[in-house]
């Protein structure tokens, strides 16, 4: 099972999903590293253009992903908007999946 804790700003996930296979491919484990990836590099790219105040945390690697950041005051809204498209797909896809994925 994948377990995925939300902070303020940041993601802990970890685990894999086990999800009966479809073509090889557990599905639901690929939706989960879609949307944990599309952080990653959203954050880097946050922190490229000087939106953060510090340098964020970003370690991803096969079932496990941490990423913790923190945004200028001026970006919280347009950061926080987007972050919550990600936090919002993730508890959905533990709505469909709560047998392979857990928000907490």
């Amino acid at each position: 099972m994948t377990v995925i804790e939300f902070k303020e700003y940041g993601i802990e996930a970890h685990g894999h999903s086990q999800s009966p296979r479809v073509n090889d491919c557990d599905l639901v484990c690929c939706a989960v590293s879609t949307l944990v990836c599309t952080l990653a590099y959203s954050v880097q790219k946050w922190w490229d253009e000087g939106k953060l105040q510090e340098l964020p945390e970003i370690d991803t690697d096969a079932g496990n992903a941490v990423i913790y950041f923190e945004p200028k005051q001026k970006y919280k809204n347009e950061i926080r908007a987007a972050f919550d498209v990600i936090k919002s797909g993730l508890t959905q896809l533990s709505k469909q999946y709560g047998d392979y994925i857990c928000v907490c």
